[in-house]
């Protein structure tokens, strides 16, 4: 829609995979352009893994995630979410193949069956504004790969309101960042 001219931004948490069918990029004042897109980086949003308040591991400050390996896994689904991508890669960079217990684009979903016992979750700081006390996050060590948070724009042209808009969108991001609480717990 982008390309197109339908659409005058988006915002994207995968641009930077969904974007890159043509390996053609070049630097702009803003950001990079592929593909005849204008990608505009805002921040980064890091994974934390998540697990029940009863784990035996809930006690351990920064864990590696190989010390998962043997347990199910509750998973964003892959048809729709960069996070599934983070989070197989980091598997197979750890050494092992994971368990997929459930899978769901629903992460309260998700912090339920994690809260319940049935497994343990790969989750965005993005989503731990909403944790559950019945939930615990630590991170991981090597960190898993964050994921991009980006707003794209149609590479040659830039409406009045979605540059202001973008404005908005960083003021937005830097505050965020800024103001990220420690919710992973010490």
């Amino acid at each position: 829609l982008l390309r197109t001219g339908e659409l005058d931004l988006a915002l994207s948490h995968d641009a930077l995979d969904e974007f890159d069918a043509d390996p053609r990029t070049t630097s702009t004042a803003g950001g990079s352009r592929r593909a005849g897109i204008e990608l505009v980086h805002l921040f980064d949003d890091p994974m934390y893994v998540a697990m029940h308040a009863g784990h035996p591991l809930a006690d351990e400050p920064t864990l590696g995630l190989a010390a998962f390996a043997e347990e199910p896994w509750m998973l964003a689904t892959t048809q729709s979410c960069p996070d599934s991508r983070l989070f197989l890669q980091a598997c197979h960079a750890a050494g092992f193949e994971p368990r997929i217990a459930f899978q769901s684009d629903d992460y309260p979903a998700m912090l339920g069956f994690v809260a319940a016992g049935v497994g343990v979750a790969l989750i965005p700081d993005m989503v731990m504004r909403g944790i559950r006390d019945d939930v615990i996050v630590r991170d991981l060590d090597p960190p898993a790969k964050s994921r991009p948070i980006l707003a794209a724009f149609p590479g040659d042209y830039r409406s009045a309101p979605a540059a202001a808009m973008l404005e908005i969108l960083r003021e937005v991001s830097d505050a965020w960042v800024a103001q990220r609480p420690a919710l992973v717990s010490a």
